[in-house]
């Protein structure tokens, strides 16, 4: 199969926009959100990667939510929004998840002005420092809310997701710190070459060990890769069913999931790919607990183990897990700020 660059990948998502999704009801704007804003237009496109689109609706119309979805080889994920979300303009650039798309220039239709307007303000104002400090502070936030969220009495894959993600959005902290992308699947990885492009290694060393996962072998995570895909091919048998995050655990998302991990560990990251096995693992158990499938057990002792390995067997586990969270969060702020006074 031939390669396709970037610049192809955004050629043939503009044509979708302009000829499919423009012409729905309502629409009045489009913007590329995620990593393809990130990547130079000469560089392959990823086959593991998808292309984030935002639609923006006016007020009042329906908004249409395409999802997940296979275009000329390409993954599509469409999301939508109205344009109200862009009336607060500072609150955006508050926003760590949101504001980086428009700083780097993600606005690909505008049929009334008003998000050219935003993203020029935001382009001229993202890297300030007090915006930077407030992302930060966003980030931490987020983290804390994660923190907060867990509970003892949550199913196991709740509380392995609350936790997970708690200590994957320390990530997020140092990335906006460092005007990096604050990714979604590879945040630990982008995480490690952040750090280790401002000489910090030990800082993305000690993320790893709060997981739990800085000493796994290859072949161990291998071990848990191979059981993450046996699961995710097991339920992605029930897609379609009106879960959260259902559109992750279906075969379009094959590619994503379960692809873009194996790429992670062949590239020698297989300590960074842990956090996805188990956000993975932790889905896949929440969607078959849902449908009452009879594949429960088989995903349940493969979160379990994953979890096991990485120092975690119990609620207690969990609790110690979140406090340490809480507790190094001050320091990774420091850092943050840092790389973002040294830029």
């Amino acid at each position: 199969m031939r390669e396709t660059t970037v610049a192809q990948a955004r050629e043939i998502a503009l044509h979708w926009i302009h000829e499919v999704a423009g012409k729905e009801p309502g629409v009045v704007g489009a913007a590329f959100t995620g990593s393809i804003n990130w990547r130079e237009p000469g560089d392959t496109f990823p086959v593991s990667s998808d292309i984030d689109i935002s639609l923006v609706f006016e007020e009042g119309t329906e908004l249409r939510r395409f999802g997940l979805f296979n275009h000329k080889g390409l993954i599509f994920e469409v999301g939508a929004n109205p344009i109200s979300r862009f009336d607060d303009i500072d609150a955006l650039l508050a926003d760590y998840r949101r504001s980086p798309n428009l700083w780097k220039g993600g606005v690909v239709l505008d049929r009334t002005g008003r998000l050219t307007e935003v993203q020029n303000r935001i382009q001229a104002e993202f890297t300030q420092p007090r915006w930077v400090e407030r992302r930060i502070e966003d980030a931490v936030s987020n983290s804390l809310a994660y923190v907060d969220r867990m509970s003892e009495s949550a199913p196991l894959e709740l509380q392995a997701l609350d936790w997970a993600f708690a200590e994957g959005v320390m990530c997020h902290v140092l990335l906006t710190g460092g005007l990096r992308n604050p990714t979604v699947r590879r945040r630990y990885s982008e995480s490690k070459h952040l750090m280790e492009s401002v000489g910090k290694p030990e800082v993305h060393e000690q993320l790893l060990e709060m997981f739990g996962c800085a000493d796994m072998s290859v072949e161990r995570v291998r071990y848990h890769f191979d059981r993450m895909t046996e699961v995710f091919d097991l339920t992605k048998s029930i897609s379609g069913t009106p879960f959260p995050n259902e559109r992750d655990i279906a075969e379009v998302a094959r590619p994503l999931a379960v692809n873009g991990t194996d790429e992670q560990i062949r590239a020698g990251e297989h300590r960074e790919s842990v956090y996805w096995i188990v956000v993975t693992l932790g889905r896949c158990l929440a969607m078959l607990r849902h449908v009452e499938s009879e594949h429960i057990e088989n995903a349940e002792s493969a979160l379990r183990n994953v979890l096991a390995d990485v120092g975690i067997s119990t609620w207690r586990d969990f609790e110690s897990q979140g406090r340490a969270v809480r507790n190094h969060l001050d320091e990774l702020r420091s850092i943050a700020l840092e790389m973002s006074d040294n830029r």
